[in-house]
């Protein structure tokens, strides 16, 4: 099986240069960024950022986002907007990381929300899709709140009750708890 094959079988839209490292099995440095040149200078790879690489322009968008700053997982209206509570469209891709940084890759904003430790590190609340995390409705309104944005959501949504409690807990600062009571009353 040759190179490309064992990215394509992965199902995998993006990957690192850490992914391909493991992926064909490569411990020199110089001889893997030379054969991800070879597949970009082939046209086999298309390169998105420094280091991140996908197969063609149809790559999956939170993938990327994951990809490239890690650890972090999709929310705010991004999340929002995915499980059907946003409409509005918008192109930039929201993320809660360890750390604050906008990046632009190919006409896209990827922008990254610093939260505490404990919180990014928390599963409460966050879904794993097959190759990015997303946060739950609930996980996402949290970390807007927290961040001290208003989300808007969609009003006939069907809170999971339990879930919030346990999120309010987690966040455990008065805005926080303040807009669930409100969403919930």
């Amino acid at each position: 099986m040759n190179s490309l094959e064992k990215l394509y079988r992965t199902g995998k839209t993006v990957f690192s240069l850490q992914d391909l490292r493991v992926l064909w099995r490569e411990s020199r440095a110089g001889a893997l960024r030379a054969k991800a040149k070879y597949y970009v200078r082939t046209g086999r790879l298309l390169p998105l950022k420094r280091g991140v690489y996908a197969f063609a322009r149809e790559y999956d968008h939170f993938e990327l986002a994951q990809t490239m700053i890690t650890p972090s997982y999709i929310s705010l209206e991004s999340a929002l907007r995915y499980h059907g509570l946003l409409f509005q469209f918008n192109t930039t891709v929201a993320c809660i990381a360890g750390y604050t940084r906008s990046l632009h890759v190919d006409g896209r904003v990827y922008e990254y929300h610093k939260v505490r430790s404990d919180i990014l590190s928390s599963p409460l609340g966050i879904e794993k899709k097959k190759h990015y995390m997303i946060a739950s409705p609930e996980r996402a309104f949290c970390d807007s709140v927290y961040l001290g944005y208003s989300p808007g959501t969609e009003e006939s949504y069907k809170w999971n009750v339990g879930l919030l409690q346990k999120l309010v807990a987690l966040y455990n600062v008065p805005r926080v708890f303040g807009a669930v009571s409100r969403l919930l009353s």
